[in-house]
Order: structure tokens, then sequence, then C-alpha cells
């Protein structure tokens, strides 16, 4: 669901918009992992490099506006030879 408030809007079970640049932390299985700086636009967890199994992905986001989101997803990751 669009929020014209919110510094993300989630598309689809694993993708994000972001509407502005962006300071975006990432924690896995509740610990920190890696903070990024992100422009607008779409954004898959597929592109990070995770772990074998299930994994409880939280992303931070804070925009230039200060306004900040947490969103979570539950990530089963496995690779294919």
């Amino acid at each position: 669901m669009f929020d014209p408030f919110q510094p993300i809007a989630r598309i689809g079970g694993r993708r994000i918009f972001l509407d502005s640049s962006s300071t975006v932390e990432i924690l896995v299985n509740g610990a920190p992992y890696r903070t990024l700086q992100l422009q607008p636009g779409v954004y898959d967890l597929a592109d990070l490099p995770l772990q074998f199994g299930s994994n409880d992905v939280q992303l931070v986001i804070r925009d230039e506006a200060g306004r900040q989101q947490v969103t979570s997803f539950d990530y089963f990751f496995e690779q294919l030879d």
C-alpha cells in the first residue's frame, strides 16, 4: 500500500520503492548487516548477499526529510547450483 507520508512503499513480497535518497540500515536475524545510501528507485532483496535458509530481514529507512520507517521481511534463500 502506498503511503505518501512514509519514505518507502513495499512492492510485492521482496521489493521496495524509495521515493527519495535514503539511508538504509539492514538487519539480518537481529544483527546489523550493512548500511547503504540509496537513490530513489525500486530495490529487491534478491540483490542482497544473504545466507542460506530462513532470514528475518529488517530495513530501517531514513530519508532526507528525517522520516523513518522500519519494514520487515521473512526471506528464505536457497542458492541453486
